[in-house]
């Protein structure tokens, strides 16, 4: 049984949400949010050019954040920008995503 739990104050965490709508590669557009400071992670629907050409590999750890159709749809929940790029990086794609990312602040008291 529990008897005491504690915690420290860490530094304070900004989140930010962007849209963004696209009918080009990928890659190109989600470049930007690639940072080392943020957690990235991905949402929203894609219709790639190319759906054969896409592999998705589940971690059985994990819950899935990404899914596909044969019909060349792809789903993405919180999916982290990292994954994103690996799958889908150089594909031409028409979709509607949410980009969120979490800073922590790097200030000091």
């Amino acid at each position: 049984m529990t008897e005491e739990i504690t915690a420290d104050m860490g530094s304070p965490a900004i989140a930010g949400i962007e849209s963004l709508l696209l009918d080009e590669e990928l890659g190109e557009k989600l470049e930007k949010f690639n940072s080392r400071e943020a957690m990235v992670f991905v949402s929203g629907q894609i219709n790639v050019d190319n759906p054969e050409s896409i592999r998705i590999i589940q971690d059985p750890r994990q819950f899935p954040t990404i899914r596909a159709s044969k019909s060349g749809n792809i789903t993405l929940e919180a999916t982290p920008l990292t994954i994103v790029g690996q799958i889908l990086d150089n594909s031409l794609a028409k979709s509607q995503l949410q980009v969120r990312s979490i800073n922590v602040s790097q200030t000091t008291r």
